[in-house]
């Protein structure tokens, strides 16, 4: 446990940081105001800011350079073309058109992973806003929605906001098509995207890490601004 930790603190201590601008805007000054609050267990730093997931796809000309980069044995690329072979396709959708089988996907299990699901994820009609802030992805399979991923985007971030999967469907890869499909739909699609922030890094458990690793993310020190007026 004490190698471990020691660990922990030596990656902390190299992380790189990295400048990342929201837009000025309600959204934006939200995310700021919730990013840069005081951690609530660590008083002396701000929430969102050691640790954070992230990655720069904003170094990738198009789609298809970003899928070379996750190539290789039991990859992320391996997983996406598995569970396409069984069936499953990726899209983007319309949240309001799948409301009772977003409520199965995230009732099928009260962990993810490791951790307890809070209430509002149990809350059937959450409101779901169709805007230029808002994305939608999901894994479909005959029909049937088996995961979604909710996008923010503000300014040059794009926000994973909340990210599930029907629990009988997780070991066919559905997750790993579902996330590199929205970061290659996010710099297909030329919205000045740069970096997509996927939570933290240390909290998160080893599954888990592994899982944003294969995707393409890496921990790094995050120091959060507002974009200059004109610049959104």
């Amino acid at each position: 446990m004490l190698k471990k930790g020691l660990k922990e603190i030596k990656a902390i201590l190299t992380l790189k940081t990295v400048n990342l601008s929201l837009s000025r805007d309600e959204t934006g000054c939200n995310l700021f105001k919730s990013f840069t609050r005081r951690h609530p267990r660590y008083f002396v730093i701000p929430y969102k800011s050691i640790g954070v997931a992230i990655n720069n796809i904003g170094r990738f000309q198009n789609a298809d350079e970003f899928f070379s980069s996750i190539i290789g044995k039991n990859s992320a690329a391996y997983f996406s073309r598995k569970a396409q072979r069984a069936g499953f396709s990726f899209s983007l959708i319309n949240p309001n058109d799948f409301i009772d089988p977003i409520d199965s996907i995230n009732r099928s299990l009260n962990r993810r992973p490791g951790k307890k699901l809070t209430k509002n994820y149990h809350t059937k009609r959450l409101s779901y806003p169709i805007d230029d802030f808002n994305r939608y992805y999901g894994v479909i399979k005959n029909g049937e929605l088996v995961s979604y991923c909710w996008i923010i985007r503000s300014g040059e971030i794009a926000i994973v906001n909340r990210i599930m999967g029907k629990s009988d469907h997780l070991g066919a890869g559905i997750m790993y098509l579902l996330l590199s499909g929205v970061q290659m739909d996010l710099i297909d699609s030329r919205q000045s995207i740069k970096y997509v922030i996927y939570d933290t890094w240390f909290g998160a458990s080893y599954g888990l890490r592994m899982y944003k690793a294969r995707c393409g993310f890496v921990p790094v020190r995050a120091k959060w601004n507002l974009a200059e007026l004109g610049d959104n």
